[in-house]
Order: structure tokens, then sequence, then C-alpha cells
């Protein structure tokens, strides 16, 4: 696996901007104590109540169940950043004040890691001035934040701009070639950090503490938030699409003045970032109005399982479309097991009808914006096509579900374990309608009590991808079950059951994060393979000298020894699973995170 140590190297040339804002936003919570709900108000009061996207921390999660799965993470992040620190050391492209500046940053995150004392929930809260992010978190012993700050500084070998403003002590980087200053620092309890155009002089004061907004955005919606969708205030947050566009696209104001300034400073590329016509802006912004809303939280959090749940408000045509396409396939949330499995519940008229009614949409007010063009040929084509008959069995259809076990033979060109269940409204009809138009079916005789059945290697040999594996089928009532290797056919009768209560799911799935693992496995090591074939063809060829050969499997070495600790993390995550339910509204979506027990 190529490392691109040079990477981090032009980074370093350039302030290290992206790692250092991780290492400051990891030091400005090293406290001891646990912060309290005043803190979260007071973070919260800097919020402006028209800001288009916020994610808080109002209270604390399940203090054993955030300490133990730290505990389960730190070691791996530990010795990952050690794989890094050993690559960084041995890399001769990098100067030695380059090579200071990393181990600093590195040094510090692995020590926060590494001390269980550090492991302190804290309040915080992110959110946006117009479109620019700011991040607060609340700290008990600002005078120790300073000093972290001051020390990593030290560390880095550099000191940035400092100001004493509003009170507080901060500091400010310019971004190279994005007009944009980088400040963080420490005032009134919190350490904060943000990106701001570098002409934006109200909204540096807002967000470093200099002037509170003229309207807050009050914890109270938060909460209510959290009571309607069931989330824990331990973590929530929400994005308004629409008041993101609005300010992304604006003709004045601080985002209007940086695109121009923008477009200025990068003349030479021809690109103009703030040349955007109204028609565009307009027509792009009926992409936005397609999904105005998002909002994401944690439902339950414990040591071994953490659910999840968020919401995509649709426009209401949308939303009562895809409502009128789903099926009714029940037990979509249940895991069928297997190193990974998908369902789905649709039926495919009302999807059919769907789909065409967004591309009559679409003639009806074709796009004039010049990079959308393309959208209405698309509506065209999807419209020449109306009037292609389905096949009679195609009315039928009311889901599938699709499990994979073996995943990594994948790899190795060899053919994963299979199995799928087809939902539809008559199995024995489906059936009969495949063996009018498929003689080879002819004699196929299956009993429909779900027993799975071997199918006549003549009929195998209709599945390439089969091989040396036997082909099994099994019918019910409901559906039809095709699997792939003897191990599937006994899970045949799991995937084909409906028990369950929760129809009207969309889409599932669930993945062993275990076998995912193994499968990243094989892929990287076929990676790896080919670059060594292309390296040796290099040094065959004596394009390279023995210093740049050296350097070469040194850092593809290392990166080999890196994955192999991110691979490690898989281990420790187990399951994780999601279920898309469409409402009247938009889609719910609830996603479950399975840790293995220690």
């Amino acid at each position: 696996m190529k490392f691109a140590m040079g990477t981090i190297s032009q980074s370093l040339r350039k302030a290290s901007l992206p790692v250092l804002m991780s290492a400051l936003l990891l030091t400005g919570c090293q406290d001891d104590q646990a912060t309290s709900g005043a803190q979260a108000a007071d973070l919260m009061a800097s919020v402006p109540a028209d800001t288009p996207y916020v994610f808080a921390s109002l209270s604390d999660l399940p203090d054993d169940a955030y300490k133990y799965q730290m505990g389960l993470f730190a070691p791996h992040v530990i010795n990952l950043l050690d794989k890094v620190r050993d690559g960084i050391n041995s890399d001769d492209s990098s100067s030695d004040e380059e090579k200071q500046k990393a181990l600093a940053v590195f040094d510090l995150v692995s020590n926060y890691f590494a001390d269980e004392s550090n492991w302190d929930q804290h309040r915080a809260v992110v959110y946006g001035l117009g479109m620019f992010p700011v991040v607060r978190v609340a700290v008990d012993d600002p005078a120790a934040t300073l000093a972290d700050l001051q020390e990593l500084h030290q560390n880095l070998g550099s000191q940035p701009e400092q100001e004493t403003r509003f009170g507080g002590d901060l500091f400010k980087l310019p971004v190279e070639h994005a007009e944009m200053t980088f400040y963080y620092g420490v005032n009134q309890g919190q350490f904060i950090a943000t990106i701001l155009p570098q002409s934006a002089d109200d909204l540096a004061s807002q967000a470093l503490g200099g002037s509170a907004p003229a309207s807050a955005y009050a914890v109270a919606e938060l909460e209510q938030l959290a009571q309607q969708r069931g989330y824990n205030t331990g973590f929530l947050g929400f994005v308004d699409t629409l008041k993101f566009f609005d300010r992304l696209v604006s003709d004045t104001g601080p985002e209007a003045d940086w695109l121009q300034a923008m477009s200025a400073a990068h003349q030479e590329s021809d690109i103009d970032f703030s040349n955007i016509s109204a028609e565009c802006k307009q027509e792009f912004r009926g992409f936005a109005e397609m999904m105005p809303h998002m909002d994401w939280g944690i439902t339950k959090y414990e040591k071994t399982r953490v659910e999840s749940g968020s919401f995509y408000q649709l426009r209401p045509d949308i939303a009562q479309g895809i409502l009128g396409f789903t099926g009714s396939v029940p037990g979509l949330s249940q895991d069928p097991g297997g190193d990974m499995s998908v369902s789905t519940s649709f039926q495919v008229g009302p999807l059919r009808d769907f789909v065409l009614e967004m591309a009559r949409n679409v003639e009806a007010e074709p796009y004039t914006c010049e990079s959308l063009l393309e959208l209405n040929q698309t509506a065209q084509q999807m419209l020449a096509q109306a009037g292609t008959t389905l096949p009679p069995f195609a009315g039928q259809i009311r889901g599938l579900k699709v499990r994979m076990d073996n995943m990594e033979a994948s790899v190795a060109g060899g053919t994963p374990n299979m199995s799928m269940a087809l939902f539809v409204e008559n199995a024995e009809l489906l059936v009969s309608m495949m063996q009018i138009f498929l003689p080879q079916l002819a004699e196929m005789e299956l009993p429909t009590d779900g027993t799975p059945q071997r199918i006549d290697e003549s009929l195998g040999a209709m599945v390439p991808q089969a091989g040396s594996e036997p082909l099994f089928a099994a019918l019910t009532e409901s559906a039809l079950g095709v699997a792939l290797g003897e191990p599937q056919a006994e899970i045949l009768p799991v995937l084909m059951n409906e028990k369950g209560s929760d129809g009207g799911i969309l889409l599932s799935y669930f993945i062993d994060y275990s076998a995912f693992g193994k499968f990243q496995e094989g892929v990287i090591d076929q990676t790896d393979a080919e670059l060594e074939a292309e390296l040796q063809a290099l040094i065959d060829a004596g394009e390279l000298s023995d210093e740049e050969i050296a350097n070469r499997r040194a850092h593809s070495k290392m990166g080999q020894q890196m994955m192999e600790d991110v691979l490690a993390i898989y281990e420790v995550i187990g399951r994780v699973g999601a279920w898309v339910k469409p409402t009247a509204e938009g889609l719910e979506v609830h996603q479950t995170q399975d840790y293995i027990e220690q």
C-alpha cells in the first residue's frame, strides 16, 4: 500500500492547519471535572437564532459506557499514531523542523488517548455564522487550556499571532490560498475555534465573544427536537438546508464578499466563484427544497450498543411518492445474520409511476442553467421509455432480501456464499410465469412449505457465478428463495421468514465488521501486490535510485502496518445496521452499532 509521506511535509509547510485544528480541539477538552448544564446554556447563548446548523452536547451520556468505549478504541488509536510517528522519523524527504512539528501534534493526541483522566465529557456546540463554522467547548480551567495551547506552539516551533480581545486570549493563522483566517483560543470559560473570511470583522467579533447575537437559538428548541424524535441530549443537531444554501449564494453579506475575494485571488484559474446567474441559483435552490431539513441524534447509549436516529424532511410530493411505492415486507429491521445483508421493500408499478412523474415535472419546466441541461435529456429518455411493457411478473414484486457470507472469497476471484429471497404477491404464480418464459424451468417442482430443494445441475449452469457451488431454491406463498452453496440453503427459511410488525420499511442493511475487515484486508493485499509489481518494473527498468527504492519500500511497509491497526478496530466494532422508513413528511433512519464485549 502506497503511503504519501510527502503530503505530510507539504501540509506542515502550510502551517499544518487540518492536523493542528484536531489537536487544538482535543486540547480544549482536557479538563478533569464534568461540566454543568449552566455551561451548556452559556454555549448556546452564542448561537444565533437564524443559524443554518447546530450540533450540540447538552448533557452527559452514560459515563460508564462512554469510558468503556473510549477504552476499546484508545489502544488502537495509539498504535496507529505510533506507526505514523515511525513513518515521520524515517521520512528522508522532510526536514528536522517539519518532523518536530508533526511529532508535536501526534504526541499530543497520543497522550490524550493514553491518559484516562482526559476521558471526561464536556458541553460542546458546533454551529454556523451563516455558512461559516464555529466550535465552542466548555472548559473548567481556562488558564490550563491556554497553557496547553502555548506548549503546543512551543513544540511546533512557531508562534501564531496572539491577541487579547473581548477579555480572552486568542490566536489567528492565515489560511493560505483560501482568503480566510483560522481563529482559536480561550474566552468566557470556553475553547473557541472558527474559520472566517479575512474581512469578516463583525463575524469574528461575534464568534470570539465580542458581541452576542441579536437573538440566540434557544436551548429549549433543541430539547423539543430531542423529545420529538426520541434523541438523547448528550448529542443531537440539525441542518437547515435552505438557510445554508441561501447564505452560500447570497448576493450580499460575508459569504458573497468572500466568494468575490476568492475569485479575485484566483483569476489565473479562470474560475469565477461569485458569478452564478439568478436562474442557476433558483434552480439549484430547487434541489435544496427537495430536502429542506435534516436532524440527527443518539437514541440509546450502552456499553456495547449505541443506537441513533436521523430524519430527512422531504418535499411533500416526494415524500408521498416514496411512501406510495414502498412495499409491505415486514421484518426488514431484523438482522438476518451473515457477513452482510441488504433488504428492500418496493412495488415496481408505483415506483415507475413516481419516477415518470418526476420526469414529467422536468419536461413541464425544463432547466435553463447550463450545468443542469443534461437532466432535461435524462427526463426525455425516461419518458420515451415509458411505453416499455413491464414483464408480467413485475407487478407482483414486493421486495427483496439478500445475504452474503464468505465475503473475502470474492477478492481472490472466488464466489461468496449468497442467498436471496424475492417477495411477491403470489409466489406460485411467479414460478408459473417463469416456467412459461424459461422452458428450462418447466420440470422444476417446488413445495410451498419453504423447504430448500437442490436444483438440477443443468439448471444451475444458468447461473455463471455458481461455479462448483450447488444451487438451491425454496418457495412459500409469498416468497421465492435462491441460495448459492449448501450452508446458505439452511439459511433460506430464515431469510424468507416474514415475521415482524415493521412493515413499511424501504431499505435496511447489516454488516459484520470483522468479516468486512477480512474483505478489506484481501483488497489491500491485492493492491499491495499490484504496487509491488509496479515498483519492481521501475527497478528492472533502472528508473529508481537505491535511496528511492528504500524510501518507497519503507513507506509501503508503514502503510501496511497502519492498515493492520485500522483493521484491528473493525474487530472491536462488531456489527452495524440501519433501516429507512418513509413517512408522509420524509425519511426516518435508524442506526445500530454493536461493540464486542471485552
